[in-house]
């Protein structure tokens, strides 16, 4: 029971996340990213999500963040005008979120 409350809250969280992405300069990309995570675990929800699909999805999101990490951590807070590595980490670690989130509802899943 708890497994499908966890999934309907990441759920909650990633549509939330999408929709803050209107203001983003390249919001399709993001909306996108945090679309298919909130897919992902909405519909394991009713158990709908092979577990391959789930571990390719954060496969994919680990990988992301660690090519978007940038060379030089500065933070995620302040302006982002003139320092894009702030930009950099803030969607690294939201992808990390994202497979946080995946992982944490695929290993609850029952076997």
């Amino acid at each position: 029971m708890y497994r499908k409350a966890i999934a309907c809250f990441f759920f909650v969280v990633f549509l939330v996340f999408a929709a803050l992405q209107i203001n983003d300069p390249d919001p399709v990309i993001w909306a996108s990213a945090y679309m298919v995570a909130a897919l992902l675990t909405g519909l394991s929800v009713y158990d709908l999500v092979p577990r391959y699909l789930a571990w390719l999805g954060i496969t994919a999101y680990l990988s992301m963040a660690v090519i978007l990490w940038p060379a030089t951590y500065s933070g995620v807070a302040g302006t982002m005008e003139g320092r894009p590595e702030v930009e950099l980490a803030r969607e690294s670690l939201g992808l990390l979120i994202c497979a946080f989130g995946l992982a944490v509802v695929t290993l609850l899943k029952r076997r």
